[in-house]
């Protein structure tokens, strides 16, 4: 597809709280050699020799979670960087900048089962500091199918205002956990929308957007990343806590422009 004019159903975003696109004409090379550098992550191998801020899971039989990861690859950062993906969350947004904030792999071995599982959450309850005019992309390296544990959305969840204590992104219990939500938010809709998109594809969300991801039943393994974006809109909660983030938003190093009309 062309990025050069934004298409109509970007209006939708406002009202589903995500934009799923199959192809935004990200360079086939680009999404190999961000693939191997995930491979050479997950061995403790670091291109830049800047270690993830975090590093949990073991990269074989769970769910595995590194943070930051644009700064211990070459690779990811220019992926991360393409301004295709830039000017499609201006085009989102209505904002003249773009700026990623931070940045997540999430890994799921094939046969990883319930360890494989991303609880449903919204990001707005993982990162309170950012309080609004944050965005949040979901890029996969691999091909997504229903049964390799795609991330889901419940369409329009941004807009509910719901009990958060039965939501978390470290419950691997969907099943019981997604009952309950709904018993939760019974006055609403529940639409679920599930992201199975092909490598190299892009997902935008709400930060207040309830999504999560089952877990991997297929026999390949399932590759995505997951980063922040930062808008013209943006504002935080200087008492709540950023996890280091606040003392970085304005270092190129770590949050790069991605955007700027």
């Amino acid at each position: 597809m062309s990025v050069d004019n934004p298409l109509p159903h970007f209006e939708r975003f406002g009202t589903d709280g995500c934009l799923l696109l199959d192809d935004i004409g990200l360079p086939g090379q680009l999404i190999d050699d961000a693939k191997n550098s995930i491979h050479q992550m997950l061995n403790k191998q670091f291109e830049t020799d800047v270690e993830p801020w975090c590093f949990v899971g073991d990269g074989k039989t769970e769910v595995t979670r590194l943070s930051q990861i644009h700064l211990s690859s070459r690779h990811i950062y220019n992926l991360l960087t393409h301004p295709n993906i830039g000017k499609i969350a201006a085009d989102i947004t209505g904002s003249k900048k773009i700026r990623i904030w931070g940045t997540q792999l999430y890994y799921k071995p094939a046969g990883s089962g319930k360890k494989g599982q991303v609880g449903l959450h919204r990001d707005s309850q993982h990162v309170p500091y950012f309080k609004s005019g944050v965005l949040t992309a979901w890029l996969p390296l691999t091909n997504i199918h229903s049964n390799s544990g795609p991330l889901i959305y419940v369409k329009g969840s941004h807009q509910w205002d719901i009990d958060l204590s039965y939501s978390g992104g470290h419950i691997q219990d969907m099943k019981s956990q997604k009952s309950l939500l709904r018993c939760a938010s019974s006055e609403h809709l529940w639409q679920e929308s599930q992201a199975t998109i092909p490598a190299g594809g892009i997902c935008f969300h709400h930060m207040d957007m309830l999504h999560g991801s089952d877990e991997n039943t297929s026999d390949e393994e399932r590759i995505a990343i997951a980063f922040g974006l930062i808008t013209d809109d943006a504002t935080y909660c200087p008492d709540a806590e950023d996890f280091g983030y606040a003392s970085i938003l304005n270092d190129e190093k770590y949050c790069p422009v991605i955007y700027n009309k």
